[in-house]
């Protein structure tokens, strides 16, 4: 008895239940839609590179194609123009000359100063742990190895031939005078490590960047610039009118000096060239070309070329994605329609049916999807 009671109730609600009707015809109207609908939007043109064309194939609207080769080889040139970053380093020249003068201060002094017999190198750490010259001033008394001394505080190596000179000028500060102005000289014109890199931008130029002031100027004359050889050998030249009163012994020792002392004060900045190399390819927009409705885009009888390819499969994505969605609620639109139509026309009549309107419309939708 219960399930004859469940059956009667199952099959009332199949024949009787108006909300059941409208289920199907919405469920069925979706599921069509889902079916049809990329098909209903877009004309596929299935060719590879290098098919033949069946059918003449016309643009059935205005759009915009790329040319990649023409995009890239902008984005290429941009890339090569962009100038490449040097960084220069104006408080080198400051900071080389304030140390070589307070060194022969501190070398004055230790040499006026009563020798005590203290045996305190100041490569050495003291009882304390730290190193002399690091965070501590050597009492004059403590510095006994004054070469190995003022080797370690300039970073240099010095002969003992060259420090006996110097010894016996008293470290004068018109010694390290002239060693100041000449690596001033030398400084103020510039110095890179690398000359021959540096001369593959003669054509374009380079931006040369303060790193204190991050200011920065375009730079075109690139050979006035020294190598880092090239400083060493200028250094002779440029301080010759100032060594003309100097023995042909302490000229050859200031000489020297400075040509240890210089340092590169102009350096290739690659990360930030890169990094600008790359903000310069990004600006560069796509190169566009308008195909307009009803040109032809396709010949009968042709092989599909590149060109081609890309135009048709460049209006399929467009075309996608412009009319998708007006076009797929038009779909479903017009199937609600055409079921509901024949719903009322042929389902919804009194007489032999009318006790099973949603049986037979469960069988016409299933048929319908199949």
């Amino acid at each position: 008895m219960g399930k004859e009671k469940n059956k009667d109730s199952v099959s009332k609600y199949f024949d009787s239940t108006k909300r059941f009707r409208w289920g199907i015809l919405f469920s069925v109207t979706i599921l069509f839609s889902i079916v049809l609908f990329p098909n209903l939007v877009i004309t596929r043109h299935q060719y590879d590179l290098g098919d033949v064309a069946e059918r003449d194939v016309k643009s059935p609207r205005d759009f915009f194609i790329e040319d990649k080769a023409a995009t890239q080889a902008n984005r290429q040139q941009a890339v090569e123009a962009a100038l490449t970053v040097y960084d220069y380093d104006a408080g080198l020249a400051a900071g080389l000359t304030g140390k070589v003068d307070e060194l022969f201060a501190e070398m004055r002094s230790a040499a006026a100063a009563p020798d005590e017999g203290r045996q305190i190198l100041p490569a050495a750490a003291d009882s304390t742990g730290q190193e002399p010259g690091e965070n501590q001033k050597p009492s004059k008394s403590e510095i006994t190895d004054k070469r190995k001394y003022l080797e370690v505080k300039l970073g240099i190596r010095v002969s003992k031939g060259a420090y006996t000179a110097l010894e016996n000028v008293a470290f004068s500060k018109e010694i390290s005078d002239l060693i100041n102005r000449i690596i001033m000289k030398i400084l103020a014109n510039g110095v890179v490590t690398n000359k021959e890199i540096l001369l593959k931008e003669s054509d374009k130029g380079i931006h040369l960047r303060d790193v204190s002031t991050k200011k920065e100027e375009a730079l075109n004359q690139l050979k006035k610039i020294y190598g880092l050889d090239q400083a060493k050998t200028m250094v002779r030249i440029v301080g010759q009118p100032l060594l003309n009163d100097l023995d042909y012994g302490m000229l050859n020792l200031v000489v020297d000096f400075v040509q240890r002392l210089i340092q590169p004060n102009v350096t290739l900045n690659r990360s930030e060239t890169q990094e600008r190399k790359n903000k310069a390819a990004t600006d560069i927009k796509p190169v566009l070309y308008k195909i307009k409705a009803g040109e032809m885009l396709l010949r009968e009888g042709e092989r599909v070329t590149e060109v081609q390819l890309l135009k048709l499969k460049t209006l399929e994505t467009q075309t996608k994605k412009e009319k998708v969605f007006l076009t797929g609620i038009g779909a479903a639109m017009l199937l609600l329609l055409l079921l509901v139509t024949t719903y009322i026309l042929h389902l919804n009549q009194p007489g032999r049916l009318s006790a099973e309107h949603n049986k037979s419309l469960v069988f016409m939708a299933s048929v319908f999807l199949t």
